[in-house]
């Protein structure tokens, strides 16, 4: 997923899960369904901290509703810090920014068409169809 805003340009990669040798159990396993994920920025990569498979699902639920009107806005904010992306919808616009980094926040906000923000929430789809819940 690639924000460009200005002479600044951000894609946000998962890498893979954490433990990709452990399977899904009855009870939701918070061990196997923590993801890596990556930010380049300006052509440098930072890793980061890592978010939840269930984190993502529930951003593409929130984001899904921005789209259809029935909020104005959302936010992932996983359970680790080290990044944060918002979605803000402006009259036929939608804000989506992308803030990275612990001490020194780094943060790219792309305007999108209402076409632009559906192939956002498709590369989520894509990337939770890769890495499903488990």
């Amino acid at each position: 997923m690639k924000l460009v805003e200005n002479n600044n340009e951000i894609e946000f990669l998962i890498t893979g899960y954490e433990s990709p040798d452990l399977k899904s159990s009855e009870d939701f396993d918070y061990d196997a369904n923590w993801l890596n994920d990556a930010v380049i920025y300006n052509g440098k990569t930072y890793t980061l901290a890592g978010m939840l498979t269930t984190e993502i699902a529930e951003f593409i639920e929130e984001m899904e509703k921005v789209d259809s009107g029935k909020q104005p806005n959302c936010s992932l904010e996983p359970i680790e810090p080290g990044i944060i992306m918002t979605v803000e919808k402006k009259n036929d616009k939608f804000a989506f920014t992308l803030q990275f980094g612990i001490n020194d926040m780094r943060t790219v906000t792309q305007n999108l068409t209402n076409k632009e923000f559906m192939e956002k929430i498709n590369d989520f789809k894509e990337i939770l169809q890769k890495y499903p819940v488990r």
